[in-house]
């Protein structure tokens, strides 16, 4: 049942990561995986900064902090 279940998860942050950086490529942003209650999230750099000012997450928690623990990160491609 683990073995089914890592493999799950694996197939999902495969999906994640992909997605990350196709929109990092096309939007010209940075993009983050993030687990965030259980779930992989794609989530852009900008919109986290605005979250962590809504005070979404715990106080003290900045942007840098979530980037650093972040699964993944997608950088822009430069010209």
């Amino acid at each position: 049942m683990k073995q089914i279940r890592k493999i799950i998860y694996g197939i999902r942050f495969n999906y994640a990561v992909n997605k990350a950086n196709k929109l990092a490529k096309r939007y010209r942003r940075k993009y983050v995986v993030i687990n965030r209650r259980g779930k992989l999230v794609v989530i852009a750099k900008k919109r986290l900064t605005e979250l962590v000012r809504q005070k979404y997450f715990r106080p003290g928690v900045t942007a840098g902090d979530i980037e650093r623990k972040a699964l993944h990160v997608a950088l822009p491609k430069s010209k």
